[in-house]
């Protein structure tokens, strides 16, 4: 009762939150949440993943909706070898209301990884995907999170609402993060 008074958006197709992590069908993989706008750049850090690192880590795209994606665009990335995940088929998007970056977080509680390295669209790699597994800060913490552009650095609403989540005291780590 609790659970479904409390997060009624996840048990579209679930019984139980239990259930989502259920479905984690492979150890590691990369997610990347997009939609029509920034279609074009996750195929190309696909296709970087694939040719230029030869990785075979297993992909998944998540995206918000029929009308976030279109057919050719799935065609596409099923001729690609990626999984593709429409997110209101698992949760309940007429209480989530989710757009645009909203989804990254669900992204990852739908994927079918353990460990997921959750990557933008336009992310450009560098080195081997895999090498995000290895670093120590992922090892020692699992989690690792790497600098984007800032955006809104000024409005306090955020701020506030990313403080109030967060268990206090804070730790060195978190004050120093520009994350926070």
């Amino acid at each position: 009762y609790l659970e479904r008074e409390m997060f009624p958006w996840a048990l579209k197709q679930h019984r139980s939150l239990f259930d989502l992590r259920d479905h984690c069908t492979e150890q590691r993989g990369i997610v990347i949440p997009t939609g029509r706008e920034y279609f074009k750049f996750a195929v190309h850090i696909i296709r970087a993943v694939r040719q230029v690192f030869n990785s075979s880590l297993p992909i998944e795209v998540h995206y918000i909706g029929r009308g976030d994606l279109d057919p050719e665009h799935l065609q596409l990335l099923s001729k690609l070898g990626v999984r593709t995940v429409d997110i209101t088929e698992i949760f309940d998007n007429s209480i989530l209301e989710l757009k645009g970056w909203d989804i990254k977080p669900f992204a990852m509680l739908a994927s079918r990884f353990r460990e997921v390295l959750m990557m933008d669209a336009d992310t450009v790699f560098m080195q081997p995907p895999e090498a995000f597994f290895a670093d120590d800060g992922y090892r020692e913490t699992g989690a690792l999170f790497f600098h984007d552009r800032t955006l809104f650095p000024t409005d306090q609403h955020k701020q506030d609402w990313i403080a109030s989540m967060l268990t206090k005291p804070l730790s060195k780590a978190v004050l120093a993060s520009r994350y926070y």
